[in-house]
C-alpha cells in the first residue's frame, strides 16, 4: 500500500486546476492549417470577409434573406458573430441596405449600388 505522501504527489499530478487549459490548447487548430486543408475562410480581415459577402449577394442577384446568408457563412466557416458585426459594419458604411420583406417574411440585405460592385 502506497504511503500518504506517494498518494498525496499521484493526486497532484493528476488534479491541476489550469489543467483544462491544455487540453483546449491541443484541442483548437490554428487559422492557417484550416485555411490550408481548405476548410473556412479566415474571417479576421473584414475586408475579405466584406468582399466575400459582397460577391455572394452578387451571385443571388442582389438580394439574400438574413437567414441565407446565415446558412451560407455556416458552410464557408464565418462565425455568426463575425458575419453579424461585419454586415453591421458594410450598413453603416452604406454598401448594404437592410429590410424586411413582406414576400419572404424575413429581413432581406441589399446591394445598395449596383453599378459600383
Amino acid at each position: 500500500m502506497p504511503s500518504k505522501l506517494a498518494r498525496k504527489e499521484e493526486r497532484k499530478e493528476k488534479v491541476d486546476l489550469l489543467h483544462f487549459l491544455e487540453s483546449l490548447n491541443e484541442s483548437v487548430t490554428p487559422p492557417q492549417e484550416i485555411i490550408q486543408k481548405g476548410g473556412t475562410v479566415p474571417t479576421s480581415a473584414s475586408s475579405d470577409l466584406s468582399a466575400l459577402i459582397l460577391s455572394f449577394l452578387k451571385e443571388k442577384g442582389g438580394k439574400v434573406s438574413k437567414s441565407e446568408l446565415y446558412e451560407w457563412s455556416r458552410r464557408v466557416g464565418i462565425t455568426p458573430v463575425t458575419l453579424h458585426d461585419t454586415l453591421l459594419r458594410m450598413v453603416q458604411k452604406g454598401f448594404l441596405i437592410k429590410r424586411f420583406d413582406d414576400e419572404l417574411k424575413d429581413l432581406v440585405y441589399c446591394l445598395a449600388m449596383k453599378e459600383t460592385f
